[in-house]
């Protein structure tokens, strides 16, 4: 049966907290050794469960990025395609023209603003837009340094475990 590296760990505990005037002391040293070697085995395999996992989040990365490749691929065809199909109908003078289940039509185009010098726009047509950001680098600094600052306090991070 596999034990869960909970149930090892409590296992281990239990060897040496608990009181074995029953069994001879190499008797104890032989069960703390054999509950040893579980926790080793199962550290080995919880490291590699681990770093399966990372790997697996590295090949989502990849695949994400080519998913995200087809779909831009995907929509400049669709782009060039429509282009293609506008040169056509205009080669014929068409603006229309009817298929069997499909229809094809030239939509006339809508009004689009094209702003070719920014700096020449008239103030009560321009948007403020302002971005705050808490500079966490710097106050970091300063509460180490023993500075108080309203509205911030240094605290432990969260803990996390290292898988060579």
């Amino acid at each position: 049966m596999k034990k869960s590296l909970f149930n090892i760990s409590q296992n281990l505990r239990n060897v040496i907290e608990n009181d074995h005037d029953e069994i001879s002391e190499t008797e104890q040293r032989e069960l703390i050794e054999t509950v040893m070697n579980e926790l080793k085995t199962k550290t080995d395999s919880v490291a590699s469960y681990a770093r399966k996992l990372k790997s697996d989040i590295e090949v989502a990365k990849t695949e994400l990025d080519r998913i995200k490749n087809i779909l831009e691929q995907r929509k400049n065809k669709a782009e060039k395609f429509n282009d293609y199909v506008l040169m056509c109908m205009d080669i014929m003078q068409e603006s229309s023209i009817e298929g069997e289940t499909s229809k094809l039509t030239i939509r006339k185009p809508s009004k689009v603003v094209n702003i070719y010098d920014e700096s020449k726009i008239p103030t009560q047509y321009l948007i403020e837009q302002t971005t705050v950001k808490v500079d966490k680098l710097s106050i970091k600094e300063m509460l180490k340094n023993g500075h108080e600052i309203s509205g911030a306090k240094l605290e432990d991070g969260k803990r996390s475990v290292t898988f060579k």
